[in-house]
């Protein structure tokens, strides 16, 4: 799958996840890796962009969101 077509499903699930909010992410793509940055609340939120990730078959991904201090 072309790298720009893995970003465009990877954005779709994490907009569709109602554990996360998806506004806060951005999803960014350079070559043939995709890059998905931002501020999430808990591990358990960083937990379900990993879950995501997967869901992406044959891309390269590297998950650069950070969890807040205040998250658990």
């Amino acid at each position: 799958m072309p790298a720009d077509e893995a970003g465009h499903q990877l954005q779709t699930l994490l907009a569709r996840s109602a554990a996360l909010h998806a506004d806060m992410l951005q999803v960014r793509v350079e070559g043939q890796t995709i890059y998905i940055r931002g501020l999430v609340d808990s591990r358990l939120e960083y937990s379900e962009i990993d879950s995501l990730i997967v869901a992406v078959p044959g891309a390269h991904i590297v998950n650069e969101t950070v969890v807040s201090d205040t998250g658990a």
